[in-house]
Parts: C-alpha cells; sequence; structure tokens
C-alpha cells in the first residue's frame, strides 16, 4: 500500500527489515547498539534497503516520542530484555503506534511448564544443544529468561491475548 509504514524495534542486525521492509513505503529500524545497527546498516544495503531509517536510541525513549502510526511493527526477540515492569506499558505504548488495520507481530521465549510442551517440541528439545536444560529452566542471563504469559497478556488489548504460546 503507497504510504504505508513499518516500524522494528530492537531490530538487531536488520532481519525483520530485510524480511518485510520491500512491502512498505517507509521502514524504520531501533536498536540501542550501535554495533547491531552497523550490521543491519551492511545487511540492508548488500539488498537494495538503503533507503530503511536505521536509528540508535533506547527502546522506551522511542516510544516516549515517536508519534507516528504504523501498519506493521515487528518487536523479534526484544521485549524480554526490558524489566518485567516496564513490559505491560511498552505494549501498550506500541499498541497505540498502530495504525487503524496494522498488525503488532512478535516473538519472545515464553515460560511454560514443561509438562505442557507438544509432543513435537519435546521432541525438539531432547535433541537440540538444549538437551537436559529443557525449555523452561533458568537461562545464565537473567535478561534471556523465558517471559512469563500473564505478563505480556497485560499489556495487550484484549482482543490480542495470547492464548497459544506454540503458535
Amino acid at each position: 500500500v503507497p504510504g504505508a509504514r513499518m516500524l522494528d524495534l530492537g531490530c538487531g542486525t536488520g532481519q525483520m527489515l530485510l524480511r518485510y521492509a520491500r512491502r512498505f513505503g517507509a521502514a524504520i529500524g531501533v536498536d540501542h547498539s550501535p554495533q547491531m545497527l552497523a550490521e543491519a546498516r551492511a545487511n540492508l544495503d548488500r539488498q537494495g534497503l538503503s533507503a530503511v531509517d536505521l536509528r540508535q536510541t533506547d527502546l522506551n525513549e522511542f516510544l516516549a516520542r515517536d508519534e507516528s502510526r504504523y501498519d506493521l511493527i515487528t518487536c523479534v526477540g526484544c521485549l524480554h530484555h526490558f524489566p518485567h515492569a516496564d513490559i505491560p506499558k511498552a505494549l501498550i505504548a506500541l499498541s497505540r503506534r498502530l495504525a487503524p488495520a496494522g498488525a503488532f507481530l512478535f516473538a519472545e521465549p515464553i515460560e511454560v511448564p514443561i509438562e505442557t510442551l507438544p509432543a513435537e517440541i519435546a521432541s525438539w528439545n531432547a535433541e537440540s544443544v538444549m538437551r537436559g536444560r529443557g525449555y523452561s529452566s533458568p537461562a545464565e542471563d537473567p535478561d534471556e529468561g523465558p517471559l512469563p504469559l500473564a505478563l505480556l497478556n497485560d499489556g495487550l488489548p484484549p482482543q490480542s491475548k495470547t492464548k497459544n504460546p506454540e503458535a
């Protein structure tokens, strides 16, 4: 759609921008790390996406200052770096940035009881480098640990509540 806008929060090396930016009239990637943004810029330039706007800033500061509306907001592997108390507030701020028919795509590690895992995930875990740790065991770096599902649901609009963490 002409004029459609994309925002990727915590864009890292630009993987979501590489995947989706061509579909939008404008795309912005935000990350606090200059090293990640330098790699994102190189990745985007190699793919002919030099018009993507990359901004180095704290995500909460960006959300506090930016009043734009976006047709797609991606936030993949980013929210679990926020202090838990700030996550619902960040989700609410993100939902306010969505255009009326906009979509919010996020993916985060979710804390689930190991006995509730589908057989496919349990099988993968048994064969993966994570075997022996279990999906929900604490990470070495607490900043990388899985999030409680209720924490995510606290900031999502009622029609967007996450019901199936495996979906």
